[in-house]
């Protein structure tokens, strides 16, 4: 492999174009996910001086370098415009394959360890042309760039896929939410509009016992065990998320009052307060943190996982504003939360409703397992090969 610098095969381009009040965008988006127009909602200032770039151009945000905000203008964006901040390079000579230099720069193994070169202060370094420029390179042989883009572009294809139809079922999942859960919620909390309605409508105080976590003793660690717990931010939509493993101390009510059970629905009280997911496990001793509200039924009358749904719909739909506190850090606190309105549909009607949105957010879990795994993949492949650790045969 031949060491270069990038200025051997990019050279900036810096055609006048025309002010900022008429020129005709593009944005680079973070972590290499392409070049797009930038939607305005009033024109640029006519002072401002932009400059023309064509379809194959590399680009790069000089703000953003540092996250990865680099792409290849497509065909659609050619004689678009940006400012000095977003420049354009033209590839010259033979030595480099386009689509390969994008996966090489597009690796958190290279962007992320260039801060030494941004001028400005910490969360406004950018990085200048001249500097990009004169960073060295590994550069195979260009038969070997193009197979190594072959492949990796093989695999963004099918990620790009995967996205457009988690997209698409993800739509689809909201649709059924509105037709089985929008009747019932304008029932709980517009009941004047729906005077027909024969569902009964009470505050979750009277169907669920509502429980704070707190945080617990890590003092004596001499008397202390390893434990595995859950913190506010485990709480992912839908699914908790992982579990930490810490040395802490358990009087035998607090392992009896914050414990953790199968079926167990888990709402968020701070960070993005209403989050919500069913704790499926059934270790024993799993326990739970501060800013997390565990609920259980009081009777039968409605069950968790159609709690669940009813209450990730309202907050999707911001109903639960008016119960969500409008400081700085958004807190649902146990007394708000034991207060919103449910109209409970009768058992079957709940488990007829559990089951249709449960098939459907199972099949988007399955599809993102799979697009986690191509990136799992991306990310092992690109390393290797872009690295030169491993060789690609041509």
């Amino acid at each position: 492999m031949e060491s270069i610098k990038i200025g051997a095969f990019l050279k900036e381009s810096r055609v006048p174009g025309s002010p900022g009040n008429i020129a005709r965008k593009i944005t680079v988006k973070l972590y290499g996910k392409g070049v797009f127009a930038k939607q305005e909602n009033r024109p640029g200032s006519e002072n401002t001086m932009y400059y023309a770039r064509r379809a194959g151009q590399f680009i790069y945000s000089k703000l953003d370098f540092l996250n990865g905000a680099f792409g290849i203008i497509p065909d659609n964006l050619n004689s678009f415009e940006t400012t000095v901040d977003l420049p354009c390079f033209d590839f010259i000579g033979d030595k480099v394959a386009p689509d390969w230099f994008l996966h090489y720069v597009s690796r958190t193994d290279f962007y992320a360890y260039q801060g030494g070169l941004g001028n400005g202060g910490r969360k406004a370094r950018r990085i200048s042309p001249e500097d990009f420029l004169e960073l060295e390179i590994d550069l195979p042989p260009l038969p070997e760039q193009k197979k190594i883009a072959e492949i990796l572009s093989g695999i963004d294809r099918r990620s790009n896929l995967l996205s457009k139809q988690i997209a698409k079922e993800d739509a689809l999942f909201t649709s059924f939410q509105d037709q089985l859960l929008e009747s019932i919620a304008s029932t709980a909390f517009a009941p004047m509009h729906r005077h027909d309605s024969q569902l009964k409508t009470l505050p979750i105080a009277n169907l669920f016992e509502v429980q704070l976590g707190k945080m617990l003793n890590k003092e004596a660690k001499e008397h202390g065990h390893q434990f595995q717990y859950l913190g506010n931010k485990n709480i992912q939509q839908w699914n908790p998320d992982i579990r930490h493993l810490e040395l802490m101390h358990f009087s035998e009510d607090e392992k009896r009052k914050f414990s953790l059970r199968s079926g167990d629905l888990l709402v968020c009280e701070g960070g993005d307060a209403g989050r919500c997911c069913i704790w499926e496990e059934t270790d024993a001793e799993i326990y739970y943190q501060k800013a997390i509200h565990r609920m259980r039924p009081r009777s039968g009358e409605c069950t968790p996982t159609f709690m669940m749904h009813y209450l990730a719909y309202c907050k999707s739909r911001n109903l639960l504003s008016d119960f969500i506190s409008k400081t700085s850090i958004s807190h649902l606190t146990r007394e708000k939360l034991l207060e919103i309105p449910i109209a409970i549909p009768s058992r079957e009607e709940q488990s007829s409703i559990v089951e249709k949105l449960e098939s459907q957010r199972k099949l988007i879990a399955k599809l993102f397992a799979k697009s986690k795994i191509l990136k799992d993949i991306k990310s092992a492949v690109s390393s290797d090969l872009l690295s030169g650790r491993k060789r690609v045969s041509v």
